[in-house]
């Protein structure tokens, strides 16, 4: 999910995500303040206030806050009518709320599965969640699978099945370093995924394992490992973090499991 497909939703419809405020009606998107940036939404409320929103589609920062509170001070300065500044992410830490609440900017989280509870609801498709067309191998006889999950899940499938046998190797392997469409290296990892993240007990969502980083799906069996709970807001945020971000967010060490021998 994007910012623009986001814009899509509370564009069309902002009373199902902000149902406390009446007969909020859209205005325009995209609008720009020359060198000072470009606003992503403009409403107006009940009291023909103009209403500027601003999404973000990761875990919200000072740098971002800070970005909002030097539009509203131009907007304010630009325009005579009432101006309402809002910013909306998935995630608000406290101390970026609450220097919002100090400049005078409204602010919500909307986690990306309300998103897509509303666009349920409207039949509205994520065109950035659409699964790549699958391009030919070099040799053109195989299908190059894209996905962590659908590398993963194809492997375990076979070496469950014993099908690299049928195929005429003596070792599962021998299969995957002769295949030549992947390398052991991905193939064993996309593996461990699956298994630790896709077929256990209490499973992540495909969709959500394929969205993020391999790197902080690594993170979290390590985290899970030590014991950890999953929630909304981790998955968001190995989701929408840097590796390096969401190893400082999770303070996890280093220390994660080996691979293990599938021969």
């Amino acid at each position: 999910m994007n910012e623009k497909e986001m814009e899509d939703l509370i564009a069309e419809h902002p009373d199902e995500f902000f149902s406390s405020r009446k007969k909020l009606v859209f205005v325009s998107r995209q609008q720009s303040l020359d060198n000072a940036g470009r606003l992503d939404l403009r409403f107006q409320d009940e009291f023909k206030r103009t209403v500027v929103m601003e999404l973000k589609a990761v875990v919200l920062k000072f740098d971002h806050a800070d970005q909002v509170a030097k539009y509203y001070d131009e907007l304010k300065r630009r325009e005579s009518k009432t101006v309402v500044m809002w910013l909306v992410a998935p995630r608000v830490p406290t101390p970026v709320g609450e220097f919002l609440d100090n400049q005078g900017i409204l602010w919500n989280e909307i986690h990306f599965g309300e998103f897509r509870r509303i666009a349920q609801l409207h039949d509205y498709v994520f065109k950035s969640e659409q699964a790549p067309q699958e391009p030919r191998s070099p040799k053109g006889s195989k299908e190059i699978l894209k996905t962590v999950v659908e590398i993963g899940e194809l492997f375990l499938d076979v070496l469950a099945q014993k099908r690299y046998i049928a195929a005429g190797y003596k070792s599962f392997v021998e299969y995957v370093e002769k295949e030549r469409v992947y390398s052991k290296s991905q193939a064993y990892q996309s593996m461990r995924i699956v298994r630790k993240l896709i077929r256990v007990p209490k499973p992540l969502a495909k969709e959500a394992v394929n969205n993020m980083p391999r790197k902080n799906a690594e993170q979290l069996i390590a985290f899970k490992k030590a014991g950890g709970e999953f929630t909304p807001e981790i998955i968001s945020d190995a989701i929408n973090m840097t590796e390096a971000e969401f190893r400082k967010q999770m303070t996890v060490g280093d220390d994660q499991e080996k691979d293990e021998d599938y021969a």
